[in-house]
């Protein structure tokens, strides 16, 4: 617990730095995200069989394992490694260098940086630099595939959609930018999609999916892992987690915060979250599936809040920054709430291990 508490400690004392705007050298700020990145690197790259997907990985990386249904990019990206270097430490610590290392260059190009790294500490650091390592090198590719969408490079948008789909296939919901981009969302629309998502996943949900049941046998065959995804969803059965009430606040709250800060000329990171949010309630405690395809969308997150710092000020005295204020509270608070969960409900990651043995 002593190593995720510490990295959170820095994060915190330098998003504190940022949230009270005192100002570093050019090259003291450099050095310091450097350095944090860094130890970010380190922790992830010289873990030693934290949660299940280490083993899993293991034994795909040594040829012991066969799994038809892995993106070719990744399989690629494992015998590239694999040819080179044959120790899954090694291999474990690039891959921590490739998916932290480019999150870390694209969030430097924020106004706050160490704002950003400390949401997707809070609420993807144990999940996808830990465990879930085909999605976490994904999700870096969908950062930048939207940065170039943003700056109206469609072409290279593309090229990075697709690139992170060849890792994992729930990054073909990134393709929805295009569409993304040019809606204006009000409140109204916000509680009534929230509304419908909640009476579809307590009522109708589970009759829908049934219905699916007699079709699932002519695709079993397939290797696609877009029909592995819906079959996993169809055939849930035991993996159908207990519905959780009061976690729901955990997607609802943040995502109307976000709406109330969000930049109105920029709605676009916005939307994708919100979009995000509306897929988390739709697959509601299915096991990983509501968490994992959201995720895509939920890293936009520290785009938000970075645009809404550049607007407003913490505890200022203006009617919106009190808002602004409130708002960033409550999704401090529910992104909290995630990490804990994470750590208390996980069994391997505590006490942390490293490959050092140390």
């Amino acid at each position: 617990m002593t190593v995720y508490l510490t990295l959170l400690g820095i994060l915190a004392v330098t998003s504190i730095l940022e949230l009270l705007h005192i100002k570093l050298e050019s090259k003291q700020k450099k050095i310091l995200y450097f350095v944090t990145v860094i130890a970010l690197v380190l922790v992830a790259g010289l873990r030693y069989g934290l949660e299940t997907d280490y083993w899993h990985y293991y034994y795909v990386f040594n040829g012991t394992l066969k799994v038809s249904s892995l993106e070719i990019g990744f399989k690629l990206f494992n015998f590239l490694i694999h040819t080179f270097f044959k120790n899954y430490g090694i291999y474990c610590l690039i891959v921590a260098i490739i998916s932290l290392g480019i999150k870390g260059k694209f969030f430097f190009k924020l106004k706050y940086p160490f704002i950003a790294l400390l949401c997707y500490y809070l609420r993807f650091y144990v999940l996808f630099e830990l465990n879930a390592i085909r999605q976490g090198i994904a999700m870096t590719f969908v950062i930048v595939a939207i940065y170039y969408l943003i700056n109206n490079n469609t072409r290279k948008y593309i090229v990075y959609v697709v690139i992170a789909m060849l890792f994992h296939s729930a990054a073909v919901c990134a393709l929805l930018g295009l569409i993304l981009k040019k809606i204006n969302l009000e409140f109204k629309h916000i509680i009534f999609m929230y509304l419908c998502c909640l009476i579809f996943r307590l009522a109708f949900f589970d009759i829908v999916i049934v219905s699916f049941s007699p079709y699932i046998s002519g695709v079993l065959g397939s290797t696609n892992n877009l029909i592995h995804g819906i079959q996993y969803i169809i055939n849930s059965g035991d993996k159908m987690q207990e519905m959780n009430y009061f976690a729901l606040a955990r997607v609802i709250i943040p995502g109307i915060c976000l709406y109330f800060i969000s930049n109105k000329n920029n709605q676009m990171y916005f939307n994708l979250y919100f979009t995000g949010s509306v897929l988390n309630l739709l697959f509601w405690g299915l096991d990983t599936i509501a968490f994992r395809i959201p995720a895509v969308f939920y890293i936009f997150e520290a785009y938000i809040l970075n645009d809404a710092l550049l607007e407003r000020k913490l505890f200022g005295r203006k009617k919106k920054d009190w808002i602004f204020t409130i708002c960033f509270w409550g999704i401090s608070f529910c992104d909290i709430w995630t990490f804990v969960s994470y750590l208390t409900d996980s069994t391997t990651l505590v006490p942390y291990r490293t490959i050092l043995g140390i």
